[in-house]
């Protein structure tokens, strides 16, 4: 069914596109959950799904729920998840006053054993007015349960458009206020490296034979000079079993106020966008939250826990020896990857028979060669409740539920979750240069500018991983369950010359607000 990819809290503009399962419904986790303690959240992304031992080219094996990395225990944890769950919006009121702003904001963003906060409780209950009143005092939105799903998730799921609307706003902020907290050292980065050009080269693979022929292929071209940087791609958008090609660059100045800082280009149609400061207005809040009640929930995260390095060897039999070749301008050693897993869950209890039906037969027409171009959402309205919980005022009921939740194992409080778990384990590639001019940490920090390219937040998230020693040239890696991709650094070479007027808006290029509606 269609699906939108929820990282790290956040939403990309995904489309939807079709998926050939039927809605399949997953048992609760059995991991043993019997400790009834309440601790500090950490706001990382947790662990993916832990796989069963089975045939690595199986999919849909039931995964074991997100692990969470607790910190702390607090002893006055459960006090605003339980004014959460009853949805007494005037006693989490007088609870938020008296505890005093030091230490509401010790207990806001508490997980207890599930991994949910206040919020997500709140949200699953369907109590916006506790939502509100929770986000006001500094409730994080970005935090994910035990079963790896965030509040936007949740909210989702339970299907109330005023809900999912304020923590689309909420999302937005928090993204850009974390943006800004790293920008001054990433221009503390970048006027530290000596101005140069890169050539990245992208080849998608995959097995499935109708498949194969459509898949895209990119040479990125990025230039850095003092705290500006450019990158040309002809990969518009590359997401969900879709892409569209193009000619477009990316600008980034950091020496520009944080507001103009970004800006993409469609040289093509000559345009322009600026990025980050166009998304808020409500008229695009409203768009994406169409997006999202129209499509699946995706939770996708590439799992290297497992993984083992080994040196690849080549020759014959008894002439055996490690693999080192050329790989653009470096000498590089060869190491195979094995055990690295994509986990991929997915939800759509919120989503009708007609959705379905519908999103199927855009990725039956897919698997057939027509690509899948911009779709229109029409305006989707609030979904009805799940079954009522207690009111507030029935104490006896409402105390039955609060223990009730306490005691499961994997309990659900708002729709019933409809879920499809999918594990691929792939063996891989990869080819290390000691003597690459750049760091892999150093590197790491210049993707996080290309945030907006969704392959180059596939490749962070597998360099973030302990790697054998030098720079990886050449990686092969998963980025959907069919589908690999190849990641070559061809060329790297100083410069002195680059021309100011790479990084900077061409003279008459207009400027336009929707050109990319998925930045």
């Amino acid at each position: 069914s269609s699906s939108c990819i929820i990282n790290n809290g956040s939403c990309s503009s995904a489309r939807p596109v079709g998926h050939p399962h039927g809605a399949v419904q997953v048992a609760s986790d059995n991991e043993d959950s019997t400790s009834d303690r309440f601790v500090l959240a950490s706001d990382s992304l947790p662990h993916s799904p832990a796989a069963s031992a089975g045939d690595p080219a199986s999919s849909g094996d039931a995964a074991a729920p997100c692990t969470v990395a607790f910190r702390t225990e607090h002893p006055e944890g459960t006090r605003l998840h339980r004014l959460a769950f009853a949805g007494d919006v005037a006693a989490l009121a007088r609870a938020v006053r008296d505890l005093g702003s030091e230490e509401v904001a010790r207990l806001i963003n508490i997980q207890d054993k599930h991994g949910n906060t206040a919020i997500h409780i709140a949200i699953m209950r369907g109590h916006h007015a506790c939502v509100t009143l929770l986000t006001g005092e500094g409730a994080s939105v970005r935090i994910r349960n035990r079963e790896c799903w965030s509040p936007i998730c949740e909210a989702v799921s339970y299907g109330d458009r005023k809900t999912i609307l304020h923590i689309i706003r909420l999302l937005h902020r928090e993204l850009q206020e974390l943006g800004e907290s790293r920008r001054q050292d990433l221009i503390r980065l970048l006027k530290s490296l000596p101005d140069f050009y890169l050539e990245i080269k992208w080849d998608f693979q995959t097995w499935v034979p109708l498949l194969s022929r459509l898949l895209p292929s990119d040479v990125c071209r990025l230039y850095k000079k003092g705290a500006r940087v450019r990158m040309d791609s002809t990969l518009v958008d590359f997401e969900d079993m879709r892409w569209t090609r193009g000619d477009i660059s990316f600008l980034y100045n950091g020496e520009e106020k944080a507001r103009n800082a970004f800006v993409m280009l469609d040289n093509a149609a000559r345009c322009y966008q600026r990025m980050r400061r166009e998304r808020n207005s409500e008229r695009d809040l409203a768009s994406e939250a169409d997006m999202l009640m129209a499509s699946d929930v995706v939770f996708a995260k590439l799992d290297t826990a497992r993984a083992k390095f080994s040196r690849q060897q080549q020759g014959w039999l008894w002439r055996r020896h490690e693999r080192s070749e050329q790989v653009g301008d470096w000498s590089a050693s060869f190491y195979e990857v094995r055990g690295l897993r994509l986990c991929v869950r997915k939800r759509r209890e919120h989503l009708s028979a007609e959705d379905v039906r519908r999103n199927k037969e855009v990725m039956e027409k897919f698997a057939k060669g027509h690509v899948a171009q911009n779709l229109e959402f029409e305006e989707r309205h609030s979904l009805p409740p799940p079954t009522p919980p207690p009111e507030p005022e029935d104490e006896v009921a409402l105390e039955a539920a609060w223990a009730a939740y306490l005691a499961g194992d994997s309990p659900y409080l708002g729709r019933k979750p409809v879920l499809k778990d999918s594990i691929k384990t792939h063996t891989c590639r990869l080819a290390m240069a000691e003597d690459f001019p750049l760091d892999v940490k150093q590197f790491l920090e210049l993707l996080r500018l290309l945030a907006p390219f969704k392959q180059f937040n596939r490749l962070r998230e597998f360099l973030s991983n302990q790697l054998p020693p030098g720079f990886p040239v050449k990686i092969e890696m998963p980025v959907y369950p069919t589908i690999t991709a190849q990641v070559s650094f061809r060329h790297y070479e100083l410069r002195t010359d680059l021309a100011d007027s790479l990084f900077t808006i061409p003279e008459g290029f207009k400027h336009s607000r929707r050109r990319f509606p998925n930045l």
